[in-house]
């Protein structure tokens, strides 16, 4: 019992001269010390001798001294498991008011060791004995701090029966908050770092815990919160509560649908807290060529009026609300990222569909920039997904991508049109292997095919590199495919805009064979040489097609030039050469 007795706040305790020190975590064999010694010796002989020193301990701010609280506190609670269950509430009772304020006034230095003291005390242990910890933290999230721990038969504050519908968890209302306007925001984001132990360790087991976390208001009006460190602890409580119910506990499939059905209803908070523009604001592409058309042909004041009746604001106009859907759109990011960086991006594939649209509207977005590149890493992420199907056994989600994919693709803001192109090339590889190809290749096609004749020239020419990639994947068929629909855009009379999608499909096939000569190649290169007389943009179209195939083939050109017809070669000579004033 002499380590008992000399429990004390020491940067040379217990056996590490740095203990405490520049952020070292938390030490699992001190704890497994206290544990050891709080089974071997009971509550008798450790009540009085090791909890007075540990609750003065909780109340010293230094770091050493928390990281020593937080490894006894949770090496006696574990331990204490052997105890009779009398006991073991009676220590609960003890220690919930210092682990409270403790963690109230826990700092960022001392963070990571009492997260990770709550989650060695959650490990592995049954739920029914977490309740009086669950209830702390949930009423500190829901702003009733001062309760009391609960008494016996409150186990559905972690556990509760779906059969038996509401199962005494009532979704919160905006008057169940507390005032929060003297909280710090570090505050509120460590009552949420706080909580995501217990979520991580009793998964499906705490889906009562889930259901209350879900349904506090608090969190759901955190979706919005103005500073950063709490969205991001909002979107990754939501990416492990996610996590819990994927795939659903094979035993207990009504608890996984429950927890399924609690985690869509936030989802769908969230989304709708984006504000993403509904589809029917979105301007078809057919709709908006012939609006950039008439544009084209009219005055120049008039001609700037229709352009930007075809752009489509992403973003609301008013200040206030659209920092809270930029708020909002951080949040869902941070869903995204979380999950996909500890690996566990497969718990998302159920959401993709409904997640592209505020992840693409924030990546094609100009205001913030920080924002608009997070976004587009998200948007990579999301694309590497395993869509082939969801853990809840429903339809494969890649159509529905696709699908979403196209409603965008005719959408009224020529940036979210271009913003597209990363995941759709990614998709375009991926499609190849995930049934039925043949229906996927078809919607990637009229997806691009309708890109690369947007009004947007930007958004043309970015599509015929993407254009390129998803021809060879697809092979001679989809080459032939290709030339035809080139063929038939580059007719007499068509719109500038299509007749640049043809030339610009023409160039897509001239880059599927940078450094040979195929046979079908001379046809393409014969073709696109007739219209170096066009109006821009597809005269420098054409002419930076014959400069890169100059580029690429000039090194076997003398082997390769005697597979052209003589007319094929002068053609190429005359398109290579500059052209003079004195011609």
């Amino acid at each position: 019992m002499q380590v008992l007795s000399i429990l004390a706040a020491s940067r040379r305790w217990p056996s590490q001269l740095g203990h405490g020190i520049e952020f070292k975590d938390f030490e699992l064999r001190h704890a497994q010390l206290f544990k050891g010694l709080a089974q071997h010796y009971g509550s008798a002989a450790l009540m009085p001798t090791l909890l007075p020193p540990l609750l003065t301990l909780t109340q010293q701010p230094r770091r050493d001294a928390q990281a020593v609280a937080a490894e006894a506190l949770a090496g006696l609670v574990r331990g204490a498991g052997r105890w009779p269950l009398s006991e073991q509430r009676a220590l609960w009772e003890a220690v919930a008011p210092p682990l409270r304020a403790a963690l109230r006034a826990c700092s960022v230095q001392s963070l990571g060791d009492w997260q990770a003291c709550l989650r060695f005390i959650t490990f592995n242990r049954d739920p029914r004995r977490l309740v009086w910890l669950a209830t702390m933290l949930l009423e500190e999230l829901e702003g009733n701090g001062a309760g009391a721990p609960p008494p016996a038969g409150r186990e559905d504050v972690v556990m509760f029966d779906p059969s038996v519908g509401d199962g005494g968890g009532a979704k919160a209302t905006e008057g169940d908050a507390m005032d929060v306007s003297q909280e710090t925001s570090l505050a509120q984001a460590n009552q949420l770092r706080f909580l995501a132990p217990l979520v991580v360790e009793l998964g499906w087991r705490g889906h009562g815990l889930i259901r209350r976390v879900l349904r506090s208001y608090k969190l759901r009006q955190w979706v919005s919160h103005p500073y950063r460190q709490v969205r991001e602890e909002v979107g990754s409580l939501l990416a492990i509560c996610v996590d819990a119910c994927t795939p659903p506990p094979r035993h207990h499939p009504a608890i996984g649908a429950a927890i399924w059905e609690e985690v869509d209803s936030f989802v769908t908070h969230l989304l709708g807290a984006c504000l993403t523009p509904e589809a029917g604001l979105l301007v078809s592409a057919t709709e908006g060529s012939a609006a950039a058309a008439a544009a084209a042909s009219a005055a120049p004041a008039e001609a700037a009026a229709a352009s930007a009746a075809v752009e489509l604001i992403l973003e609301p106009e008013n200040a206030a609300v659209r920092d809270l859907a930029r708020a909002a759109r951080e949040t869902t990011l941070r869903l995204v990222t979380h999950s996909a960086m500890q690996g566990r991006g497969v718990t998302l594939a159920a959401l993709v569909p409904r997640l592209l649209p505020p992840v693409m509207c924030a990546a094609s977005s100009m205001q913030r920039p920080d924002l608009a590149n997070a976004a587009r890493s998200c948007a990579v992420l999301l694309a590497g997904l395993n869509l082939e199907g969801n853990p809840l056994d429903v339809a494969p989600l890649f159509g529905e991508a696709l699908s979403t994919l196209s409603q965008l693709a005719g959408g009224g803001s020529w940036r979210l049109r271009g913003g597209l192109l990363p995941f759709v090339a990614l998709a375009a590889y991926r499609g190849q292997f995930i049934e039925p190809c043949g229906a996927h290749a078809t919607s990637l096609r009229n997806m691009l095919h309708r890109l690369l004749a947007d009004p947007q020239h930007e958004v043309r020419e970015a599509t015929a590199t993407v254009l390129a990639g998803f021809v060879r994947l697809r092979g001679p068929a989809e080459r032939a495919t290709t030339l035809r629909w080139a063929r038939q855009r580059t007719c007499k009379g068509k719109p500038l805009a299509e007749r640049h999608a043809g030339v610009l499909a023409l160039v897509a096939l001239l880059q599927l064979a940078p450094y040979d000569v195929p046979a079908w190649l001379p046809e393409v290169l014969e073709l696109l040489g007739s219209f170096h007389a066009e109006p821009q943009p597809i005269k420098q179209a054409v002419a930076k097609a014959f400069s890169d195939f100059k580029r690429t083939h000039q090194d076997n050109w003398v082997n390769q030039r005697e597979r052209f017809t003589p007319e094929q070669q002068e053609l190429i000579a005359d398109m290579l050469v500059s052209p003079s004033f004195y011609a």
